[in-house]
Parts: structure tokens; sequence; C-alpha cells
């Protein structure tokens, strides 16, 4: 219709509406419907396709939501992986940590394996003697208990007497003691101690050594024998620092300077105690009252109150003091009367400070050196005990134990090397110094001679302060001879005449026939006739000669 008429253009609208008008709106509506009958064809098929598209939408949608749930499904994966490489990127990171750890602990145990190598040897023994030191424990602590208690009034002979004694008491009681135990010196006290002791002016020798020993552990207060002076000496620097006071019986103040020590806990000295006065019972016997939280001691007709750190010593410069049971029973008494060794070394010391103050001053250094680098061994042995007994779990984890121990190694190395060469130099000294020997040995027989006139008449009576006077001047002059065996003839002789002259004005003249020929026959001892190249004859000849010429001398001097 639309081909064959509607397009040719002369049927429209206008030309039908000329023909009828009843038949326009009818070709209206033809004319719509042809139209609409285009459209129709036209988008049906649009329809289909849109149809079609929808299907395939939906399914595109439903395939889009699968994809989209699987890869959330993969995405969750990918998390999981994720999270499971960092865990094991950390467990890596931790391996690779704990690697390091182990390589720097298998570095630190080889450390300490080296380390403590160098101490197995000395600790095997010191092990080995710590269990036979508890197998003889009840047995040494008998001894030294035996030995504090009753030892301290005896001279340095008898002492070892009694030691022999109560060891074989113990023998016989089947109680065990360490083998060779001749001394309570390495027992009762430690290298450190005895250097402070020599260093507070203490001499060098076993009974003044014992004696300190005694001094340092007592119970009762001490009563202290000290005719040379040497120990309240001694007694003064040890205690400076705690304000110690000397006094004695006859000072005008005794009282109230005692009422003093006891109430501020100061150390009190009394001296020239020849007897003990009976005000001071309740002290030495230690009848302490307690009252309201306070304690006293009755002193005189009044209580005072008591310190627990005061301390009383009793000193007396007698010898030959006797002292009564009751006495004895209340202090301990420490001796401190020199011995015959105890003056050599004294007199040696003497010597090589005049004739050879060079080797003196080194030989007291090596000697300082020497203790001091003892002491520093073991407190370095102790210290790496503490360092490893203070460790907090492994000691493979404590860094600075391991670098501790490296340094105390090297200390000790070279504490062991300065200690070995000191050795070797100090022996060469001692060679050097033998030459003295003799001399310092007769100077010790010297006094001792003195010493026993004693018991020839109470009125001789010589100080060892007096005879050390003497020496130092016979020392300081300077004779022909510079050095050599001739100066130690040249001094032995002027020291005999010397002691001879001084001494001999003091004698009634009936015994220094007598002290004349037991001088000569001193000084004849103390040439060594082998070295001298004499013979027995030639030595008692000497010494009788010397006694006539000193006996004829002191007769001359119109004694």
């Amino acid at each position: 219709i639309k081909q064959n008429y509607l397009n040719e253009g002369t049927l429209n609208l206008e030309s039908v509406m000329r023909s009828s008008k009843a038949c326009g709106p009818l070709f209206n509506w033809v004319t719509s419907q042809i139209h609409y009958s285009e459209i129709f064809n036209k988008v049906e098929p649009l329809r289909d396709e849109v149809n079609r598209l929808q299907q395939d939408a939906e399914e595109v949608i439903l395939k889009k939501e699968e994809v989209e749930k699987e890869v959330g499904l993969l995405e969750d994966r990918i998390t999981a992986f994720k999270l499971d490489y960092a865990e094991l990127i950390r467990n890596v990171e931790i391996i690779k940590s704990e690697m390091g750890g182990v390589k720097e602990k298998v570095d630190r145990a080889e450390s300490l394996i080296d380390s403590l190598a160098v101490e197995s040897d000395r600790w095997q023994g010191s092990s080995g003697l710590f269990a036979s030191q508890i197998q003889s424990v009840v047995g040494d602590g008998l001894l030294s208990a035996a030995f504090l208690t009753y030892a301290g009034f005896f001279d340095h002979k008898r002492r070892g007497t009694f030691l022999e004694d109560w060891k074989e008491a113990l023998e016989q009681c089947g109680v065990v003691f360490r083998d060779g135990f001749d001394s309570v010196i390495e027992y009762l006290s430690k290298g450190s101690e005895r250097l402070a002791w020599e260093g507070l002016g203490l001499p060098k020798d076993n009974l003044c050594t014992e004696n300190a020993i005694i001094l340092e552990r007592y119970n009762r207060f001490p009563l202290v024998i000290d005719p040379s002076g040497q120990a309240t000496d001694f007694l003064m620097k040890k205690y400076a620092d705690q304000k110690i006071a000397k006094t004695s019986f006859l000072d005008g103040g005794f009282m109230k300077t005692l009422a003093s020590a006891i109430r501020f806990g100061t150390v009190l000295l009394v001296q020239d105690v020849e007897a003990i006065d009976p005000i001071l019972n309740p002290i030495l016997n230690k009848e302490l009252m307690r009252t309201g939280g306070r304690t006293l001691v009755r002193l005189g007709s009044e209580d005072i109150d008591y310190s627990p750190k005061f301390v009383i010593i009793l000193t007396t410069r007698n010898s030959a003091v006797r002292l009564n049971p009751d006495l004895c029973s209340r202090v301990t008494l420490v001796n401190f009367t020199i011995t015959p060794a105890s003056l050599q070394s004294q007199a040696l010391s003497m010597l090589l400070k005049t004739e050879r103050p060079e080797m003196e001053g080194k030989r007291n250094n090596l000697l300082k050196l020497r203790g001091e680098q003892n002491v520093k061994l073991r407190e370095l042995e102790e210290k790496l005990l503490d360092k490893i007994s203070s460790v907090e779990g492994s000691i493979l984890d404590d860094d600075s134990v391991i670098k501790s121990m490296e340094e105390i190694k090297t200390e000790a190395k070279i504490v062991e090397e300065a200690v070995a060469g000191g050795e070797i130099v100090m022996a060469e000294m001692e060679r050097a110094i033998e030459v003295y020997d003799g001399l310092a040995e007769a100077i010790s027989s010297l006094y001792f001679g003195l010493d026993g006139l004693v018991s020839v008449n109470p009125f001789y009576q010589f100080s060892l302060e007096m005879f050390m006077n003497v020496l130092a001047i016979v020392l300081e002059r300077k004779g022909a001879a510079k050095e050599g065996n001739e100066r130690l003839q040249e001094l032995r002789v002027a020291l005999f005449g010397e002691i001879l002259g001084r001494v001999g004005r003091g004698l009634f003249s009936e015994d220094r026939l007598a002290f004349a020929m037991r001088m000569g026959l001193l000084m004849g001892a103390s040439f060594d006739l082998e070295k001298e190249g004499s013979s027995l004859e030639t030595f008692v000849a000497n010494g009788t000669e010397f006694a006539e010429r000193t006996f004829g001398k002191l007769e001359g001097g119109g004694g």
C-alpha cells in the first residue's frame, strides 16, 4: 500500500479530504496503521534482540558472580598465602637470628672453654684441697681454737711444742687434722690481711703474725706483753681510724677516759699494766645488764651505757711480768717478746738500708709487690667465681661474663708472669744479700746475750730500743773499709766494742770478766770458720784475746 499509493505522493490527507471528508480520518488511521506496522516490524526483532541480550546478560551476570565468587576465593587464598608467606619470612628471620645467637653462643662457649681450661688445674687442686679440708675441719678448728686460747702467752718455740702435743692428742682420739699443720698463719689469715699488717708496721716474722691473728680473733680483751713497743705502734696505726686513745692507770683522767670510751665505743689502749685495777673486772668479764633497751656495765659506783664497739687493750713492757691465774682467765694474753728470727730480720733490714740502700729499697718493693701480686691472683680467682655464680640463666647468654672472664684471664696471666719474674729477681737479690746474713745473725745473738744478763742480776735489763739505737750509731759511722768482708768485719768489731763499752759501765766489777768473755765468745762465734779459713783453735784464741782486751779496757775505764 505504501509502495503503490503512499509513496507516489498524490495520495495524502489533503487529497483524501477533498474527495471525502469522511475518508480523511480513515486515511489517517490507515496511514497510522501502516506506520505502526512498519515500526512494529522494525521493533520486534530489536525486542527479540533485547530479550536475547537480556538472557545473555543474565548468563553473563551469573558467570560474573561465579567469577567474582571464584576471585573472592582466590583473593582469600592469596591473602592466606600472603599471611603464610609473612609467617615463613618471620620464621626465616627468627631462624637467622637463632643461628646468629647459636653462633655467638658457640663462640662464647669456645671462649669460655679456653678461659676455664686455664683455671681447670687450679680448681681441681682447690677442689681436692677443699675435700681434704672438709675432712679435717674439726681437727683444724680444735687446733686453731686451742692456739688462740692458750698459746698467746708463750714464745714461738713453746707454741710449736704445744701444737705438736695437741696433734698427738688428736691422733690418739682419732680426730683428723690437716697434714703439715705447723702454724695457724695460713689457716686463720689471708695474704691480703698479712700484707696490710706489714704495711701498719708489724714485723715480718711468724711470731708477730700469729700475735696479730690472735688480736684479730680474740673473745676476751687482750693483754699484750710488748717489751720493744712494736706491738703498741702497730695497734695505734691499726685502730687510728677508730680514734684510739692511749692512757694508763697512773693517768689522773683515767676514769673519765675509760667511761668515755665505753659510752662512745672507741678503742682504749692502757699501758704499763703490771696488775689490773679491780674496777676493770666487770668490763673484762663483760658483766652487762640490759634495761629498757639499754646495755649497761658497772664502772665503780655507777652504771654507764656500754657500746658494743668498745675495745680495751692492756699492754705491759715487762717481759718478765708475773700474772696471777685470775687475771689470765679474764684476758687474752699476747706475747710480743722479740725472737731471734725477728730480730735478725730487723737487723738485716737496717744493714741493707745503711750499707745497700738501693738494694733494700728494691727488696722491700719486690716483697711488697710479690705480696700484692699473690693477693691479686686470689682476688681475681674470687672475682671470676663471683661472676660465674651471679649469672642468671645460661652463662652463654651473658656476653659481659665472657668479656669479664677474658679480662680476668689476661690480668691473671700478667700477674702470674710478674710473680714468676719477681721470684727470679728476688732469688737473685737474696743471693746478693746473703753476705749480710752472718752479721745479722751475730747482731741477734748479741742482743739475746745481753738479754740473758737478767739471770745474773735483775738490774741488768737492757731494752731493745737501746740496742737498736746503738746499732744505728755504729752503722752511721763510715770506716776505712768501703764494702765486702772488710766492711762487715769492721762493723762487727765496732758493734761488739760499742756494746761492751756502754753495757760494761753498768755492770758490777765482779761480773765484767764473765761478760767480756761472753762477748768474746759471741764475737768469735759470729765468724764462719770455713769461710774465713780459720781453725777451731784460732777461733778460741781470737775470742779469748778479744775478751782479755775488752776486760782490760773495762777495768781501765774505772768502773
